[in-house]
């Protein structure tokens, strides 16, 4: 990272899985600490999130106190992640980098249920986590954690976000890489059908299998030990402080020793929170849901805490004011300096540069994605001047008025009463597309960011709960695609890069797994077409392109 001292503006490199900030004016004066979180800082819910999501950087407890392994945790985390000058406090910036982070590196709760679904001769199966049976039963005479029997109810979402920074940091090297998960959930029933006692995987651990030069760590093999104890060294006690063998383990991970048994851990790592007080084992920190998992942006939980002050250190603002008309000069493309002169009105047009830029980086032909754009974007990009084209999806509306702000059934069916077309719990009413931003203006005054986030927006329909892949909040998202084009292709880019799988299906060429990532499970029955129309227009646009 690069800071001019005395400058209006600080640089951000955009070093692989760095936030992407760019160039961007510093939004108010610098506040000195005054308004950052840090040591000393009152308890509060974001620190707890703050502690939990950057848990892999060096390792914490989900405490909502600042602490100092906190701090430290911070400072690895800029220097690490960020890219970013130390300073172990956390302003806009680092809340923006860890909403980043959470987008890209978040783990699939699916990859975790519990091994006994996969096995037809047990049949009393759990629903996936456990059926919380045996809550402070205990094994042995001696009353800790090791010997608790109890069916914790999901994955401890420390122990996940440890995972995380595992991968992230697995991803800046090349010899090392992850192959997959061999145990993450497993309930009493599996542990009878496999004959082990064992309660560390009720939640509280993980095995992962890894790969050496492209080459699996397979196998019940002695020779793979210095291997193992090369990617513990590198990565579990470098980075996540983990702790071997459960010695000095308390409040730390733990990893389980290698080579136990009859060769029953020669080539996977275990690791686990089975050491955490008490306290941090609450059932609130386990998780069986995505949702839970990931969490609130922490831009929008910092707001609703009433943190509007935390400073804007290097380019990093919590202003979630609307602006549904900006003015000439705030295009952000234009402040990331990827074109020379600011937009008005319909902004900057998408150029093929962009297109191809955009695919030589995420490594997949420039007919790939020409044909894709294409297929999304049968619409124009703006309603009117100010206005990128929107459609306004009322179910949305209504789901996250539930999530987000915990609306009850009671709440919601008023809503629906006062107005069916602004929150239902039934899609469809969509009307006309000249009546979509006065759908938008009366969803805006139950509430702001939910209707952003029920719109889809833009020349590729992005639906705004998506807002995460490319801007810091649901109202930058606004601002930004509402004045320019190249914004609505960069939240476009950002959604299929995200989109798990997504890449792998556009360069396997696989025509129905694209439709169905991009549309749904049901995307025959709403575009039949969709697959054959995307091969289409690839084949249209490789002919083209290899003239």
């Amino acid at each position: 990272a690069k800071l001019r001292k005395g400058s209006t503006l600080v640089k951000i490199v955009e070093n692989k899985g760095a936030v992407k900030v760019g160039d961007q004016p510093i939004s108010g004066s610098n506040c000195g600490g005054k308004f950052c979180i840090k040591k000393g800082s009152p308890k509060s819910e974001l620190i707890r999130e703050i502690n939990i999501r950057l848990a892999g950087f060096g390792g914490n407890v989900p405490t909502d106190e600042f602490t100092d392994r906190t701090e430290k945790m911070v400072k690895q985390f800029q220097r690490d992640y960020m890219k970013v000058p130390e300073t172990g406090k956390v302003c806009g910036n680092v809340l923006k980098a860890i909403d980043d982070f959470t987008t890209k590196w978040a783990e699939k709760i699916s990859d975790y249920t519990c091994l006994c679904n996969g096995i037809k001769s047990i049949a009393n199966k759990c629903s996936g986590f456990g059926k919380g049976q045996y809550k402070d039963q205990y094994s042995n005479k001696n009353h800790v954690e090791k010997y608790h029997k109890y069916e914790r109810p999901g994955m401890h979402r420390s122990l996940l976000w440890g995972v995380s920074a595992l991968k992230y940091y697995l991803s800046t090297q090349n010899e090392y890489k992850y192959s997959s998960i061999t145990a993450g959930y497993r309930c009493w029933e599996h542990n009878k059908y496999a004959g082990r006692t064992t309660t560390n995987h009720m939640g509280k651990a993980v095995d992962i299998q890894f790969l050496k030069n492209n080459k699996l760590v397979g196998g019940k093999k002695e020779e793979n030990l210095p291997v193992l104890r090369d990617i513990r060294d590198k990565f579990y006690t470098k980075y996540l402080d983990s702790k071997y063998n459960w010695v000095n383990g308390n409040n730390n991970f733990s990893l389980e020793p290698f080579g136990l048994g009859n060769g029953q851990t020669w080539s996977w790592i275990h690791m686990d929170v089975r050491e955490f007080d008490n306290a941090y084992l609450d059932d609130k920190f386990f998780t069986k849901t995505q949702d839970s998992l990931t969490g609130k942006s922490l831009i929008q939980l910092a707001n609703e805490l009433g943190l509007k002050d935390m400073c804007s250190c290097m380019g990093g603002g919590l202003s979630t004011n609307s602006n549904s008309n900006p003015k000439a000069g705030e295009c952000m493309c234009f402040k990331q300096g990827k074109v020379k002169t600011a937009c008005t009105g319909k902004g900057s047009s998408i150029t093929n540069d962009i297109y191809k830029k955009e695919a030589d980086r995420l490594g997949i032909e420039l007919a790939m994605i020409q044909a894709i754009a294409k297929q999304e974007s049968k619409r124009e990009s703006f309603w009117k001047e100010g206005q990128a084209t929107i459609l306004f999806e009322r179910h949305k509306m209504w789901e996250y008025l539930e999530k987000d702000l915990n609306k009850t059934k009671a709440e919601l069916e008023k809503l629906k009463k006062d107005d069916p077309s602004i929150v239902n719990d039934l899609s469809g009413g969509y009307g006309k597309y000249s009546e979509q931003y006065e759908k938008l203006d009366k969803a805006k005054k139950i509430d702001n960011t939910t209707a952003l986030k029920a719109c889809s927006w833009g020349k590729f329909q992005v639906m705004g709960f998506n807002y995460a892949v490319a801007f810091s909040s649901p109202e930058e998202m606004e601002k930004a695609v509402n004045l320019c084009e190249i914004q609505q292709f960069y939240f476009f880019v950002g959604y299929i890069e995200n989109t798990n799988g997504m890449i792998t299906a556009m360069k396997n060429k696989n025509w129905e797994d694209i439709a169905s990532k991009y549309n749904g499970s049901k995307w025959k029955q709403k575009n039949p077409d969709y697959a054959s129309n995307i091969e289409t227009y690839y084949n249209e646009y490789k002919k083209e392109n290899d003239k």
